[in-house]
């Protein structure tokens, strides 16, 4: 894929994964697709293994789409071919981030848990407060309601520990306490309202000095 910087001047791009993934599948205008084959995904380096490929029923981060799963032999087995059968309408699973909040991140430079400076490759826009499913976290998934607070930067490999932490939190209402300074709001116990509040995941400014 290229994209024009200057006129006349073209400069190659690397097709992000979402791109690759749209272009695999081709869905229509309802949103629905063909079959592919795990074999083609794999062929078009969108990457898939083992394990981790889909979560919650959402196939490589792409929540926009329903997502259908044909497997070798039953619901635990092997996924053998994917396809798309619909727009994701449930509000629990829209994680589109505002582009006014895209923007902002542009000037922050730090990891909000590390506090160190994050290469451009490893940056991602965090939503802070992993139980999705909370009424009090709805808001986080209407991009017009989204404000910049209800996000942190943050480096990839973090990300990915506080995804699984969060989802083990989720399932246990169980939190996770900060391995020395415990909790600055509630306990482990999940609060009725705003469970993510004071949770060092989520809030970790209010665990520094």
């Amino acid at each position: 894929m290229f994209i024009r910087v200057t006129e006349g001047e073209i400069v190659s791009r690397k097709m992000s994964r979402k791109e690759k993934v749209l272009e695999l599948f081709k869905p229509d205008q309802t949103g629905e697709s063909d079959w592919v084959s795990i074999d083609a995904v794999i062929a078009a380096d969108i990457g898939w293994t083992k394990n981790g490929n889909l979560r919650r029923g959402i196939a490589f981060g792409l929540d926009e789409y329903y997502w259908e799963t044909e497997r070798k032999s039953g619901p635990r087995s092997e996924v053998t071919a994917l396809r798309m059968v619909g727009f994701n309408q449930d509000e629990t699973f829209k994680q589109t981030i505002s582009a006014s909040v895209k923007l902002h991140f542009t000037t922050i430079l730090h990891c909000n848990f590390s506090l160190l400076p994050v290469p451009l490759q490893d940056r991602e826009i965090d939503h802070r407060y992993g139980h999705k499913n909370h009424p009090d976290y709805i808001e986080l998934y209407n991009s017009n309601e989204q404000k910049n607070e209800h996000f942190q930067l943050i480096h990839r490999s973090l990300n990915l520990q506080k995804r699984e932490m969060c989802k083990q939190c989720v399932e246990t209402e169980n939190r996770p306490a900060h391995p020395e300074l415990g909790f600055v709001e509630g306990d482990e116990k999940h609060s009725k309202n705003f469970p993510c509040n004071g949770c060092y995941l989520a809030e970790p400014e209010r665990y520094r000095p």
